[in-house]
């Protein structure tokens, strides 16, 4: 598994208007017909109001290059250029270790 971490940066009063571009009802259609996406994240820090972090777990690295790729992920970003306050970092990881605990 593949993990893709997006870092957004925004005045604090624009965290509501990020979440809602990344989980609107159009988004998690798109998302949901994302080959090789299993699920995604969206949190903020406690430490930095306002830093914005996209978390999406993909079955491949070749997957998360095509949804990265895509025409919606390029329309994503130009909705949220209006509202970033630094260019979004992105970084990747191999999953290692899935722990789950109940």
């Amino acid at each position: 598994m593949f993990v893709h971490t997006t870092v957004l940066k925004v005045k604090p009063e624009n965290v509501p208007a990020v979440v809602d571009l990344l989980t609107n009802e159009k988004m998690m259609a798109i998302l949901r017909s994302t080959q090789g996406l299993s699920h995604a994240y969206v949190l903020e820090s406690t430490e930095e109001p306002g830093k914005v972090i996209s978390q999406t777990f993909w079955a491949s690295m070749a997957d998360a290059r095509n949804g990265f790729s895509s025409p919606a992920y390029t329309a994503l970003l130009g909705d949220l250029r209006p509202i970033l306050i630094a260019a979004p970092e992105r970084f990747s990881y191999n999953l290692l270790q899935d722990v789950i605990l109940k």
